[in-house]
């Protein structure tokens, strides 16, 4: 046990001189070959990675890490390689453009009156069961025609308006006015009528019509933007013979 204990004590020394006189002899080296002495690791200091903060030079001085010229470290920013997210752009709904179609129609106008008859009464004249009227020559009749705005057509306000009385009826008047009542709804929601007066009309030698709005009168606006109008047209007249009038007469 002891020899043993002898020869690895002597392995070791011997061990150990090899190392020194190899540092040694590399130092040499290097100041030989004029390279700049500044730090010469040895291959089992390189290949261990020598952790040490200190390191020697060959005159036997200690250079510090803060003293070496080391350069800072390149900051890597992460690069994303994912696609960017696409931005959501969502349209406002413009509301002013999305109202009803039918409002903002324009509705188509007239100026044949004939378009427009409601209802025609002919005061005085005889009924029969089956709903006609019977009138008598000479008789002298009221005649009531009530023309009407409907939501598919309206009344032209730029032109005179025309209607065609029928062949027998001899009116009594060739000219008149009548007042057209308007029906509204103000901004609180309360019913409102005004009355446009002084619209003027004449009856023609050939039975026709024409009808002139007042365009003068305070409330002739409110009757441009009325789209449910009705005229109420009262004649006196006669007829030239008996006759039946069935149904509306137009």
């Amino acid at each position: 046990m002891e020899k043993n204990g002898l020869w690895k004590k002597v392995l070791q020394a011997f061990l150990a001189f090899t190392l020194i006189m190899s540092a040694a002899g590399m130092e040499t080296y290097a100041e030989e070959d004029g390279t700049d002495p500044e730090i010469i690791e040895t291959e089992e200091s390189s290949e261990a990675g020598n952790t040490d903060p200190a390191l020697s030079s060959s005159d036997g001085n200690v250079i510090l890490e803060e003293e070496q010229n080391v350069l800072p470290e390149e900051i890597v920013e992460d690069s994303d390689d994912s696609e960017p997210e696409e931005e959501i752009i969502e349209e406002e709904e413009d509301f002013s453009e999305s109202n009803d179609a039918s409002a903002n129609e324009t509705i188509p106008e007239s100026s044949d009156l004939s378009q427009f008859v409601k209802d025609v009464e002919i005061n005085g004249a005889q009924e029969t069961p089956e709903g006609t009227l019977v009138v008598k020559k000479g008789q002298t009749y009221n005649v009531d025609l009530t023309f009407e705005e409907t939501n598919d057509l309206q009344f032209s306000m730029d032109e005179t308006l025309t209607y065609q009385l029928p062949d027998g009826f001899n009116p009594l008047d060739d000219e008149g006015t009548l007042d057209i009542a308007i029906s509204y709804r103000d901004t609180d929601g309360n019913r409102v009528t005004e009355t446009v007066k002084g619209n003027s009309y004449t009856i023609n030698e050939d039975g026709s019509i024409t009808l002139d709005w007042n365009h003068d009168d305070p409330n002739y606006e409110k009757l441009e933007d009325a789209t449910d109008v009705t005229v109420n047209l009262h004649l006196s007249g006669t007829f030239d013979e008996n006759a039946k009038v069935a149904g509306f007469w137009k």
